[in-house]
C-alpha cells in the first residue's frame, strides 16, 4: 500500500486498488519489492528463534472487547489481545496508547541521539 501511494497524487484505498488492477507486472513486483525484503527479514529471524503467533477468531473477537475498553487502535487491540491468548505480559515500546492496559509491563526503550 505504501510503496504504490507513492506512484499516485491523492492516494486512497480506491485509487491504489485501481492502480493495482491496471499496472503491468513489472510495476506490481517492484512495488511488492520491500514486502518481500520484510518478509526474508522476518523468515530469517524465525530461523533464530522468533515465534510467529497466528490469528484466530478468539484473538479477533477479544481484539474488539479490548480496543473498546482501552481505545486502542484496532492494530494495537489485536497486539493486545494476541499478547493475552499467549501469555504474554511485557511488551517493549515507546507507544503510550498502551500505557492504560494494566495487565502490561511496558519497556520503554530509550531513544539514542547522534
Amino acid at each position: 500500500m505504501a510503496e504504490v501511494s507513492t506512484f499516485i497524487s491523492k492516494p486512497s484505498l480506491r485509487d491504489i486498488k485501481k492502480k493495482l488492477k491496471e499496472s503491468d507486472k513489472e510495476f506490481i513486483r517492484s512495488v511488492y519489492k520491500p514486502v518481500k525484503k520484510y518478509k526474508d527479514y522476518l523468515a530469517e529471524l524465525t530461523n533464530e528463534g522468533l515465534h510467529v503467533a497466528e490469528l484466530n477468531w478468539q484473538i479477533a473477537a477479544d481484539s474488539v472487547v479490548i480496543g473498546e475498553k482501552y481505545g486502542l487502535l484496532t492494530s494495537d487491540a489485536f497486539h493486545i489481545a494476541t499478547m493475552k491468548q499467549n501469555g504474554i505480559r511485557h511488551i517493549a515500546t515507546n507507544d503510550s496508547d498502551f500505557d492504560s492496559v494494566e495487565f502490561l509491563t511496558i519497556w520503554k526503550p530509550q531513544q539514542r541521539i547522534a
